[in-house]
């Protein structure tokens, strides 16, 4: 048993999307005071104003890594990697702890928080890679652990492939849905994903808005690029009509919609929405906290990013959401009100009836009651999921 704090690898998050800075915070936060929470690239760290403390993962350079420092031609590339080398072996432990540096050798786990990385959607080369590191680090006696995600399908040969070899580095596998469990199942690795787990975001607070009463009367709207990208031309069209009408309507109900931008690939998408639109809405962008405050402090929500809908639906904000993914489902599923789950394509009699029902205060005011009940419930499940993962952690370091 060790007397120093476990060092916790984590992996997954880049930091141009809010959904995955909520993760990032939600680990910092979760092991701030038991563990040393440690990354081994920037994740995109350089673009927040504010982080979370965290180290760096180093590891002794092997000939691979010493050989392409080499081959670059820099004398200075060939001098660092020597004398990080150097350091790793000879600096006191005491001393690269002090520079927040965490020696590859010592990660006690590594928490994978990827979100939806492992399927038929994805290439196959980034599966590979993670797959080499995984089985490095299972051979050091490293716990691998895939934080609540998304899964599947593996349908092609290669992904099936890759992804069996990569969840069998696993000690622990959380799928976010009973289909991704599914599909876990069918690829033969069932027994490593003990239950189906809610986000680990749902027990992170947000930084509450400056003018919490002006954002009473908004409704906050975001966009995703995904619904243009990864659906049909056609679908993508009807999309953006379905938020131009959603527009409309939230202000033929006297509220001030906003669209709120959770990725920075999205924001595009916002300014075209703006600039279509009569009497423009505001556009804001914020930090992953500032961004969860916000939903947690507007009226109603109609989103089509799958954190942000998890931002409004844990604090009780009614929301609207539209689908690419069966993870947003699930998750209205989750919270017992799939009828607020609205394809594009549908009528626009439908959305006006839906949004008009939602946005009505004594519909407003029930289904926030009903959704901060099944809150509690997915927050008890990820303390459960916490525990455990605690426990595993702990009883070995």
């Amino acid at each position: 048993m060790s007397n120093s704090p476990p060092v916790i690898e984590l992996l997954g998050p880049w930091l141009q999307n809010n959904g995955d800075g909520l993760n990032l915070w939600s680990v910092a936060e979760r092991f701030k005071e038991s563990a040393t929470v440690a990354v081994s690239s920037t994740l995109g760290l350089e673009k927040l104003p504010e982080r979370p403390r965290l180290a760096w993962v180093k590891w002794m350079p092997d000939l691979a890594s010493l050989g392409k420092a080499a081959r670059s031609g820099s004398p200075q590339k060939v001098a660092r990697v020597c004398q990080d080398g150097v350091a790793l072996a000879l600096a006191p432990r005491r001393m690269l702890h002090a520079r927040r540096i965490a020696p590859g050798r010592e990660i006690a786990a590594l928490l994978d928080c990827s979100g939806f990385a492992y399927g038929d959607v994805w290439p196959t080369h980034r599966v590979e890679r993670r797959a080499a590191y995984y089985r490095k680090l299972k051979a050091q006696g490293t716990a691998v652990i895939l934080l609540p995600q998304a899964f599947g399908p593996f349908e092609r040969p290669e992904m099936r492939h890759c992804c069996r070899e990569l969840f069998e580095q696993c000690e622990l596998i959380y799928p976010r849905d009973a289909i991704s469990r599914q599909h876990l199942v069918e690829l033969g690795v069932g027994d490593k994903a003990p239950a189906v787990t809610p986000d680990i975001t749902h027990l992170l607070k947000g930084t509450p808005p400056v003018d919490p009463g002006a954002w009473k009367r908004r409704v906050c709207i975001v966009p995703n690029a995904r619904m243009t990208d990864k659906t049909s031309p056609e679908r993508g069209d009807r999309y953006f009509g379905f938020i131009l009408k959603a527009i409309d309507h939230v202000r033929a109900r006297d509220l001030e919609p906003v669209l709120l931008v959770h990725e920075r690939n999205d924001l595009p998408l916002a300014q075209c929405i703006r600039d279509a639109v009569t009497v423009p809405p505001a556009i804001v962008d914020e930090d992953a906290l500032a961004s969860k405050g916000i939903l947690g402090g507007c009226y109603a929500v109609v989103g089509s990013r799958y954190h942000a809908l998890i931002s409004a639906l844990s604090q009780g904000v009614p929301a609207i959401g539209t689908s690419w993914s069966h993870k947003y489902e699930e998750l209205f599923g989750d919270y017992g009100c799939c009828q607020y789950l609205l394809s594009p394509e549908g009528d626009a009699a439908q959305l006006e009836a839906t949004l008009g029902r939602m946005l009505d205060p004594a519909v407003h005011d029930t289904l926030a009651a009903h959704l901060a009940v099944h809150a509690q419930q997915q927050k008890a499940k990820v303390e459960e999921m916490w525990s455990r993962i605690e426990w595993l952690i702990f009883s070995r370091h």
